[in-house]
């Protein structure tokens, strides 16, 4: 449910800040590569260490 609420705190905050006209018109251009290509990956690099792989999840598939 939080994640929910986050989500709808996000999405105000950013109409605010576009209604306040902050940010130059290409913003939302340069926010979503920083998050393609810096956030995601480093999120991914951070997991990757935490992942346990056997043979039964690779044959399977599950995981659980």
């Amino acid at each position: 449910m939080e994640n929910f609420i986050l989500i709808v705190v996000a999405i105000a905050i950013g109409y605010g800040l576009n209604r306040l006209r902050i940010f130059p018109e290409d913003a939302a251009a340069i926010l979503n590569k920083f998050v393609i290509f810096i956030s995601l990956p480093a999120m991914i690099l951070l997991q990757i260490p935490k992942l346990t792989l056997s043979l039964d999840i690779m044959i399977h598939g599950n995981i659980s």
